[in-house]
């Protein structure tokens, strides 16, 4: 019997966009564009026959028909991913682990530790991959991803496991130049403030932590950590971002802590991998070893 499915592409398109009710955020996770995430939108509901999707201001929310098929779609994709895990990744024969990873946690702590991790299991190759935000935790060839939490306090998709490694306490960083200007957190307010524009709210976390009432507004965001560390060091403003990345940066008196203590958050990083993958050897010795180097290093963070 033929079966009368759509394709793939239509499938991964239809569950990110429902997921993140965003057509171009759902582009970048999947490396489409946003015309070719829309075609395969389009494609599918001439297929159904019906309208999956209704634009609510600068996004779009699923139709009733839409709900009642991501209802069935989601969970039929976790099984159909989860038995492509078990058939087609044997890990006592594996050569390659491939991690999704925040790019500056990736840079400035993970990558200088995998030769330990190579001494531990030596005939694995790690492979990074740069972490695309809004991931759907549904791509067979990634092994584990290392990333922040669902944004706006979402839950972890139900096919995945996750555990916390550092990364929930933040500081506010400034150039060397500007320490001795700055006596109270107030005096912080007076130069642009730079942010991640994953974590619009770590500003104002951290400011009313400290009793401080001021008004403040923010300035230019930026998409990854780093390129808040390296604004701050070419004195373009003050930025506030995970004590655990800064070690590098601080020795090299790159930047500056003006109130080096941090102030917890409910960010950070954590290492997630398939439930499906739970008896996979190399998997279980990566993620130990990731671990115990986050508990010694990063400890605190």
């Amino acid at each position: 019997m033929r079966l009368l499915l759509p394709s793939m592409p239509e499938l991964h398109a239809f569950v990110a966009v429902a997921r993140a009710g965003s057509i171009s955020t759902s582009a970048q996770s999947l490396g489409m564009t946003q015309g070719g995430v829309s075609r395969c939108i389009r494609r599918l509901e001439s297929r159904l026959g019906v309208m999956l999707f209704v634009r609510r201001g600068y996004g779009v929310t699923l139709t009733d028909a839409g709900r009642r098929l991501f209802d069935r779609i989601d969970p039929a994709l976790h099984r159909l991913h989860e038995a492509m895990v078990h058939i087609g990744s044997d890990a006592s024969t594996r050569s390659r682990l491939i991690i999704n990873a925040a790019s500056t946690l990736a840079t400035r702590w993970l990558i200088p530790k995998l030769p330990e991790f190579n001494a531990l299991v030596p005939n694995v190759r790690v492979v990074l991959q740069p972490y695309m935000p809004a991931s759907d935790f549904l791509d067979p060839q990634t092994d584990c991803w290392i990333v922040p939490p669902p944004a706006n306090g979402g839950a972890w998709p139900p096919h995945i496991l996750s555990e916390y490694l550092a990364g929930k306490h933040i500081v506010p960083i400034c150039h060397p130049k500007l320490t001795a200007r700055l006596r109270t957190p107030e005096d912080l307010l007076e130069h642009p403030l730079l942010h991640h524009l994953e974590q619009p709210g770590n500003w104002k976390e951290w400011i009313h932590a400290q009793g401080c009432a001021q008004p403040f507004s923010l300035d230019s965001g930026f998409s990854t950590v780093a390129d808040i560390i390296d604004a701050v060091a070419e004195g373009f403003g003050v930025g506030i971002v995970p004590r655990c990345l800064l070690e590098v940066d601080l020795r090299a008196r790159r930047v500056a802590l003006p109130f080096p203590r941090p102030v917890s958050t409910d960010g950070g990083y954590f290492i997630c991998t398939p439930k499906a993958r739970a008896d996979d050897p190399v998997l279980e010795k990566f993620s130990r070893w990731l671990l115990r180097r986050a508990r010694k290093d990063l400890k605190g963070t």
